[in-house]
């Protein structure tokens, strides 16, 4: 399994080093989430683990103690949708975290067939004209079979992932222990 996670921002090379060195969490459960993916990468069948950061201050590409692959795109104010697909390409991912939403990322999962998996931490704003046809594209890719579930930060904002049109048995609530 290669496994790619990619996230909108939080630099994740700089958060492990930051609590490998005895820092404090900047927010609850951070600990929490900077170990599972440490722990994905200690699986047997985990061949590589990545992790892209889309807003960080600077071009990033290394590999931390922990065996995750950080990738920081560097992208300050807008995200370069050609150049982030390029980065999840060239990782040859098998299984794909979507932790943002960017629909040319679940376009390229689709065309190519990738096991992916959306988690959103996020609810999605519903009021606008604007924010009712975006979501509604953002509706039809989730509801693609390349997407096996989406995970959604409580139930409110589960719920409003069902009604912007997101099929319920692919919505997934969760919080924190």
């Amino acid at each position: 399994m290669r496994l790619v996670i990619v996230q909108y921002a939080g630099d994740y090379a700089k958060t492990f080093q930051h609590l490998v060195q005895g820092g404090s969490e900047t927010y609850y459960a951070q600990k929490y989430s900077v170990g599972a993916v440490t722990e994905m990468a200690k699986r047997p069948e985990a061949e590589s683990v990545t992790v892209i950061c889309c807003m960080t201050p600077e071009f990033t590409d290394r590999v931390l103690e922990n065996g995750v692959r950080a990738i920081g795109c560097g992208f300050n104010y807008k995200v370069d949708s050609k150049k982030l697909i390029e980065l999840i390409a060239e990782q040859n991912p098998t299984h794909l975290v979507i932790r943002t939403v960017i629909p040319d990322i679940f376009n390229f999962a689709i065309e190519n067939q990738i096991r992916t998996i959306a988690v959103f931490a996020e609810s999605i704003a519903t009021k606008s004209w604007r924010d009712k046809w975006r979501n509604y594209k953002l509706a039809n890719f989730l509801n693609n079979k390349q997407i096996e579930w989406v995970g959604t930060y409580g139930i409110t904002s589960s719920l409003l992932f069902k009604e912007i049109g997101v099929k319920p048995d692919q919505i997934i609530p969760w919080d924190f222990l």
